[in-house]
């Protein structure tokens, strides 16, 4: 049962004095917002093919397929087994994110579980050797159809502040938003020998937000180069660097709510990694670890909710038992960027993007709507090669729970607590054809 939360009392007639129309719907529009964005922090396997997923999201020195090749380091001609011949991989990810929330005030509580879904997320990609040299190709992945759907739980309470004739305000707001982004990134790789490669990926991404006003797509672009080094057949270096990419999505939301909808500008990090991989057995086994950087306290969106940057650790195994059959197991672990703000004043405002906002919604958002920040990540997977022609790979993923947790109070001083727990499990199924 949604519950009134009534205050009549001198002291909150005289916060509210500080209260207008056009903050609250600021502050309950940039809940929204964050609450989609929070797919960019998986833990840098978010885009590779289910090879390189199945081994933590390493493969920066050693890509397999022409997948990683294009999402990863598009230097990867020179190590990808089937690149030597036209290359076509065709498959795709299920993902699984399981979130639940919980606001208490004063010493009532109030959650919910997010509604459940499944998301499918196509990846598709092909490398075709130009020369001995020279390769061209494609990838293209939908690297994030996330969203938050906290409707219909104890915290979708719209009227739960009731001020009188001052109007009635919300527990939380963005109860409801979505996001989907498509990746595209065509890539040259040269390699003039067999020891060295270098390669280009310009990416385009194709966004649609949906903040339960109307959607909103548009693109945005950048650009991947990478490297690989290797200095004999058991030993490979790899680096990696990636720009910031922003997408503006026009006509979204209407944070001041003058009746016309405004422009809102989201960015994935720019990104920087190096890889190491040894193959001391040959073929037989093949270990790889990534380091990368990811740059959140400069992305567009995030800097504003105060996000620190990640370093992200990755380590991969494969084992091939015999020539066809690959079995494959990873780990990876980044510190939540999420920066802790516990004991916030909530009767105080926060500058975000040019808009003066209550800071008991503005810690709702960071903490609510870090979905997807789990730090631990596990994977496992398996490869066959039923002909030379002919192969097939699997991964699963799972991402341990994490709790975020803050106290502080609300706009009317008093005493909060926000929490939000988050995981999930993901497949990644591929059919690789050569030619």
């Amino acid at each position: 049962m949604k519950q009134e939360y009534f205050i009549d009392n001198k002291k909150s007639r005289e916060i509210l004095k500080m209260f207008n129309t056009t903050k609250m719907f600021v502050m309950l529009f940039v809940l929204s917002f964050l609450c989609v964005t929070e797919v960019f922090a998986l833990n840098g396997a978010d885009v590779a093919g289910p090879i390189s997923r199945s081994m933590g999201g390493a493969g920066i020195a050693y890509p397999q397929d022409a997948t990683t090749t294009s999402l990863t380091n598009p230097a990867g001609a020179i190590t990808c087994t089937k690149c030597s011949t036209v290359e076509v991989d065709i498959g795709g990810y299920l993902l699984s994110s399981k979130s639940n929330a919980s606001i208490h005030v004063n010493s009532l509580s109030y959650g919910g579980d997010a509604a459940s879904k499944v998301s499918p997320m196509p990846a598709v990609a092909i490398s075709i050797p130009i020369d001995n040299n020279w390769n061209i190709g494609v990838g293209t992945a939908a690297v994030a159809t996330f969203g938050a759907n906290y409707k219909n739980t104890s915290l979708d309470q719209s009227s739960f502040y009731n001020m009188g004739l001052k109007g009635n305000y919300p527990l939380m707001g963005g109860t409801y938003s979505h996001l989907q982004i498509l990746k595209i990134a065509p890539f040259v790789s040269y390699h003039p020998d067999d020891k060295f490669s270098i390669g280009i990926a310009p990416n385009i991404d194709y966004g649609i937000l949906d903040l339960d006003m109307g959607k909103s797509s548009n693109y945005g672009i950048g650009a991947q180069v990478g490297a690989i080094y290797k200095f004999n057949d058991i030993i490979s270096i790899g680096a990696v660097y990636t720009t910031s990419q922003t997408i503006n999505f026009k006509n979204v939301y209407d944070p001041d709510a003058d009746g016309v909808k405004d422009n809102l500008k989201l960015a994935l990090p720019q990104k920087a990694g190096v890889g190491m991989a040894l193959k001391p057995f040959g073929d037989n086994l093949l270990i790889e670890t990534d380091i990368k950087w990811l740059n959140w306290a400069d992305a567009k969106g995030y800097n504003d909710f105060n996000w620190r940057n990640q370093w992200l650790y990755a380590i991969g195994v494969q084992y091939k038992p015999i020539p066809q059959l690959a079995l494959r197991a990873g780990y990876n672990y980044a510190r939540n960027p999420v920066k802790s703000h516990d004991n916030f004043d909530g009767t105080s405002y926060t500058d975000i993007q040019g808009k003066s906002v209550s800071t008991y919604y503005y810690e709702i958002v960071r903490v609510i709507g870090a979905s997807s920040m789990a730090e631990h990540h596990l994977f496992f997977g398996a490869g066959y090669e039923f002909t030379k022609n002919y192969a097939i790979n699997a991964a699963y993923g799972h991402d341990f729970n994490k709790t975020l947790k803050e106290d502080g109070t609300n706009f009317l001083g008093q005493p909060v607590s926000v929490s939000s727990t988050d995981g999930g499990d993901s497949f990644a199924l591929n059919l690789v054809l050569s030619f």
